[in-house]
């Protein structure tokens, strides 16, 4: 049996009382495996979302599926196996260190191709394939304290500087770095010491007030604003600041030995000597496969065209046989700034 959606053709910015209902016949969905698996290299697990793709019409979405087999393999060599057993029914996902506690051993993905194969009962097999990318080697120049404003009763507005550049863009691939920093603030109270994860914007931020958030940014056309990655829930923050990554591209500068070096971010940030100093920052830096930068990007544009009736609706990215998902990889370098 057909199924139907309704399209309404907007004929007139000017009136919009005129206007056009269309039916438009869509073929039955069948449904296929989505999964969609991230593995960082030196990590203690990975983790696997796996569900059955749903029509355009559904009022549910698509359905976790619990009996998934996941085989991740190496020139033939099986590396890791998930099934039924590693599903967590609190999460929805399956985790590669569910039913232990070990977490001595780290993940270790081999040179080369590697390839995923998804299956289950009463659904077409998926399969996919990426590789580990090398861990980034970056010169990272740390310049704190460029700019200190005192003025403000009770507490120091503070701006850093840091330099990051990679001596050697590879011209024979695609290459994207993801960004973060994390301040480790000494609680002057309780002596612990307490971590806070920066947002980022692309852009220099207005005023910020006391109690609004802390940041870095850059106005660097090589690096992007993302915000798929946010986990920051503190109510204080300020709306403004979004996700806690960005990513770095040498999209513009393919064709360009050096052309990821000097690219320079400020960071902003508030100490309150009689309450929290700063003690030191970690900046991390993770390499990203070429099938993975592609996911964040089209996520992420996908997101931020959410709402609007007039954006131009954009294809998420998938490197899975279904059409559905990632399969993609990642490897981190981080760095100590004090």
């Amino acid at each position: 049996m057909k199924k139907f959606i309704r399209v309404f053709i907007l004929i007139s910015l000017i009136s919009c009382n005129n206007s056009i209902t269309k039916e438009i016949n869509l073929p039955d969905h069948v449904p296929q495996i989505s999964a969609t698996i991230i593995i960082e290299q030196g990590a203690t697990d990975f983790s696997a979302l796996v569900s059955a793709s749903s029509s355009l019409d559904s009022d549910i979405g698509p359905d976790v599926i619990e009996n998934a087999v996941i085989s991740i393999m190496s020139d033939g060599n099986n590396l890791y196996t998930l099934d039924s057993n590693h599903f967590n029914s609190s999460t929805s996902l399956y985790h590669s260190s569910f039913l232990s506690s070990d977490t001595t051993n780290t993940i270790n993905i081999p040179d080369g191709q590697i390839d995923l194969i998804v299956s289950s009962p009463n659904y077409d097999e998926v399969y996919s394939a990426t590789y580990m990318p090398e861990k980034p080697n970056p010169i990272i120049i740390y310049t704190p304290e460029v700019e200190v404003n005192s003025e403000n009763e009770g507490f120091i507005d503070i701006k850093d500087q840091i330099d990051i550049s990679f001596p050697i863009n590879n011209l024979n691939i695609d290459e994207s770095f993801l960004i973060s920093i994390s301040a480790f603030y000494l609680d002057v109270e309780s002596q612990e010491i307490i971590e806070e994860t920066m947002s980022f914007q692309a852009q220099e931020p207005a005023i910020i007030e006391e109690e609004e958030c802390m940041l870095f940014y850059t106005q660097d056309p090589r690096v992007r604003e993302l915000n798929i990655l946010s986990n920051q829930t503190d109510d204080t923050f300020d709306s403004e600041c979004n996700g806690s990554f960005c990513l770095i591209s040498d999209e513009s500068v393919s064709t360009i030995s050096n052309g990821l070096e000097n690219i320079t971010f400020f960071i902003y940030r508030i100490e309150k000597p009689d309450y929290y100093v700063l003690q030191y920052m970690i900046c991390s830096i993770s390499s990203l496969s070429p099938s993975l930068a592609e996911h964040y990007h089209s996520v992420d544009s996908y997101l931020g065209q959410s709402g609007s009736p007039f954006a131009e609706p954009d294809l998420m990215f998938s490197n899975v046989s279904s059409g559905f998902g990632c399969f993609g990889m990642m490897n981190t370098y981080t760095e100590k700034l004090n």
